[in-house]
């Protein structure tokens, strides 16, 4: 008997398309399903919108809490109240 073991090293925010990787709302509901995000997955425009939601206030990292691979950007009150922003104007 054999047994295989899957893991898997991309959150949410890797299931998004390179256009919706670079929006920040698109990162932001993302984030907020799952806010694990792997270091494979932090390159590109990715990588800038993660910065510049954790410069707004809108994200918190809390990647010392978990181990490599992995980050962890967990969205803050004002980063969910942006959220409810665009909900209310779509």
């Amino acid at each position: 008997m054999s047994l295989v073991f899957v893991d898997s090293f991309s959150g949410a925010v890797a299931e998004l398309t390179r256009k919706q990787q670079a929006d920040p709302v698109a990162v932001l509901r993302a984030l907020q399903r799952s806010p694990m995000v792997s270091t494979w997955d932090l390159s590109g425009s990715l990588d800038g919108v993660i910065w510049q939601l954790k410069k707004d206030g809108l994200i918190e990292d809390q990647s010392r809490a978990v181990g490599y691979p992995w980050h962890k950007f967990v969205v803050t009150p004002k980063g969910a109240e942006r959220l409810a922003e665009e909900g209310r104007k779509g």
